[in-house]
């Protein structure tokens, strides 16, 4: 083989490797540490804020 064929190979190899290999992903390995793997979550959805029973309000009050 040539010696530029040598650095083809040798660039198209250290791609590969620096890419993944060319895989397909895979989610066995995205589990939490507590082996519970979460849904991923909608975009542009605003997050869900139990605000508890100390935060109502009567009617006539004002909200500082």
């Amino acid at each position: 083989m040539s010696q530029a064929g040598k650095l083809i190979v040798l660039l198209l190899l250290s791609l590969m490797i620096a890419c993944g290999g060319g895989g397909g992903e895979s989610d066995s390995g995205t589990e939490d540490s507590d082996g519970t793997d979460e849904p991923t979550p909608v975009i542009n959805t605003p997050p869900q804020v139990d605000a508890g029973s100390d935060q109502t309000v009567t009617a006539g009050q004002s909200v500082t």
